[in-house]
């Protein structure tokens, strides 16, 4: 983008359209329009040299950049609907692939000329070179003269463009012509275009401090890089920057674009003459949070490192950067007060300060930068504090509530030895039954009255129960009598076979009685605990089919110490459907318990009250 900060003051300001225009940050001239430029203002000059040069210069405030980045997401937002391919660089530059755009209209077999400049040329020869590339370029010019007439007419910007075959050659070419604008390169002015530069710093990638080494080894322009033994650039770099700068002289760049989501950290920084208090630093640091957590609130999401940067000036034209970071404060953004938002983050901060300054000496810094980094959704693995905290109405806290349902409904092992509760709902427990089901429910009955008319003398209550039972077969009976035999299924609601558990039960409920053995007819879940109105007596039930039981269960003893071996609250039928291996593991596990505990067997005499054992003697 030409003069982009200077551009975004332009638009929100028409007036300043014709006149000389410097943005100021600090007592420095960061970037001018075209029209200072012209009159001798320069990029990066002190506020006092650029006034001499030019005394109408106008000068417009740049320390906030909240309109400067907003803009510059609306280009990329804008080159977005072109192609996916868009990668930011900075606020005022961004890398395009347009290399499926070019294929689509390589089809129409349309004959393209090159749009723009040319390097170096102002007529280029067309060539048919066996890979195309003549008329690929002359393709992705037209399609960035498209671009750069669609960003003038819609958000007012102008802008010069690089087209080549990599991203370090489309930027370099980017600024031969300017302003609004743009520059092919072809591959055969490729080494014109290098060659030129005068000096490696010029090639992006190598900074100030490389440029350093590589002048001590008396390397300066891109001819000395090139010719450069690669072994002795390795020796001082390693392979893989050595191999890296060697190829960038050469104007190799293999680097894909890569789509730029979002930001992956949010800082900001202040700049100064001097800061040598506390004080001074803490209030700075304080305004810098402030625009950082509004920024923060727009942007959505949560940070989870907090880092901070000062620099400290030693000697004339000499500073050194020094950085620290901590994880950000948990839960201090979910408070709707701002002021005490930002200094909770603040005390924070200022304790990383106090590790990067030694504050009992006189320091002097020039820059104090804060930054949010790291940074994911809200709704991207919630922290577990967050479901003890009071939930509010709203679709969050119905989302949170479902989350904690969804885990509970989650059982526990031991809930598959336990008992099915009876449950009399008619509604919510009928199943379906065939013919063969009322056979079966009908021999049931039969057979559990005979057994317990043969093994048990029961008093007056034992003919009541075993006229319940008669009195529910023939309750089934009916049930089915008005309905056709040819009918494959029938609806029976559970509650029918409840009774069938009620009046077993009330049979064992008799003192006298220890066990009522109905393991070989029963075919229903039943309580294998019964208690005694004077004394509680735990008996384990036997297996649910002698012949099922030596066929899940390869144990050498009898059913009746198998059953023993189980723990009073069992299920034996759904035990005995277990893996013979789980059988047997959970059975050397609950006898190594009993062992362990040395449990005492109860004690036949008459549990005493609880009161008993508040009363004073």
């Amino acid at each position: 983008m030409d003069c982009f900060y200077a551009q975004v003051e332009m638009i929100l300001n028409p007036t300043l359209g014709d006149k000389p225009l410097g943005i100021q940050q600090k007592n420095i001239v960061v970037t001018c329009n075209y029209v200072a430029r012209e009159q001798g203002v320069g990029k990066l000059s002190y506020v006092k040299d650029a006034l001499k040069i030019c005394p109408k210069l106008v000068l417009v405030s740049g320390e906030d950049l909240t309109k400067y980045r907003e803009m510059s997401y609306k280009v990329t937002d804008y080159l977005l609907q072109f192609c996916p391919l868009v990668e930011r660089l900075g606020f005022d530059e961004n890398f395009i692939d347009v290399t499926n755009l070019v294929k689509d209209r390589q089809a129409s077999n349309k004959t393209y000329d090159v749009k723009g400049h040319s390097y170096f040329e102002d007529k280029v020869p067309r060539m048919h070179c066996s890979c195309g590339c003549y008329e690929r370029l002359a393709i992705g010019s037209h399609i960035a003269s498209e671009m750069r007439a669609g960003l003038k007419e819609s958000l007012g910007l102008t802008s010069c463009a690089g087209i080549s075959h990599n991203k370090l050659l489309s930027k370099l070419v980017a600024g031969t012509h300017k302003p609004n604008q743009q520059t092919v390169l072809f591959p055969h002015q490729v080494d014109t275009l290098l060659l030129s530069l005068k000096s490696v710093q010029q090639i992006p990638g190598i900074g100030s401090s490389m440029s350093k080494r590589l002048a001590a080894m008396g390397i300066v322009s891109i001819q000395q890089l090139r010719t450069e033994n690669l072994n002795s650039l390795q020796l001082e770099f390693g392979i893989q920057v050595a191999t890296t700068i060697h190829n960038l002289s050469h104007g190799r760049d293999p680097s894909p674009v890569t789509q730029t989501g979002p930001p992956q950290s949010l800082s900001d920084e202040d700049s100064f003459i001097k800061c040598n208090s506390v004080e001074d630093a803490r209030n700075r640091t304080r305004e810098i949070l402030r625009n950082l957590l509004q920024r923060l609130r727009e942007d959505g999401r949560v940070p989870h490192t907090l880092r901070i940067a000062v620099r400290k000036f030693s000697k004339p034209k000499q500073w050194t950067r020094e950085s620290r970071q901590c994880p950000f404060p948990d839960g201090v953004l979910q408070d709707s007060d701002s002021d005490k938002v930002i200094e909770k983050i603040l005390d924070v901060a200022m304790n990383l300060f106090s590790k990067l300054v030694e504050i009992s000496k006189p320091f002097h810094l020039t820059l104090i930068s804060v930054c949010f980094t790291k940074l994911e959704d809200r709704s991207k693995k919630p922290s577990i504090t967050t479901y003890f905290k009071k939930s509010t109405d709203g679709p969050a806290a119905n989302q949170k509530i479902d989350i904690l349902k969804t885990r509970s409904k989650k059982p526990s092992i031991d809930t598959y030895f336990k008992k099915p509760m009876q449950q009399h709902d008619p509604g919510k427990h009928s199943r379906t039954f065939e013919i063969k089901d009322i056979q079966k429910v009908n021999s049931f009955f039969q057979k559990t009255e005979e057994n317990t008319m043969k093994k048990q003398k029961v008093n007056h209550s034992s003919s009541d129960n075993s006229s319940k039972i008669s009195e529910n077969r023939k309750l089934i009976s009916e049930l089915f009598s008005g309905q056709s035999i040819s009918s494959k299924e029938q609806i029976v609601d559970n509650s029918i076979l409840d009774l069938e558990y009620n009046s077993k039960k009330a049979i064992l409920d008799d003192k006298e009685i220890k066990y009522v053995d109905t393991s070989k007819t029963s075919e229903c879940p039943s309580s294998s605990k019964f208690e005694n109105k004077d004394q509680v007596q735990h008996t384990a039930r036997p297996t649910k089919m002698e012949d099922e039981t030596n066929n899940s269960l390869d144990l050498e003893s009898t059913p009746s110490d198998f059953n023993n071996d189980l723990p009073p609250n069992v299920d034996v039928s759904v035990f005995s459907q277990l893996p013979t291996s789980v059988q047997k593991e959970l059975i050397e596990n609950w006898k190594r318990e009993k062992t362990k505990l040395q449990v005492k067997p109860r004690s036949k005499e008459v549990k005493k009250s609880i009161k008993e054992f508040f009363t004073t003697k």
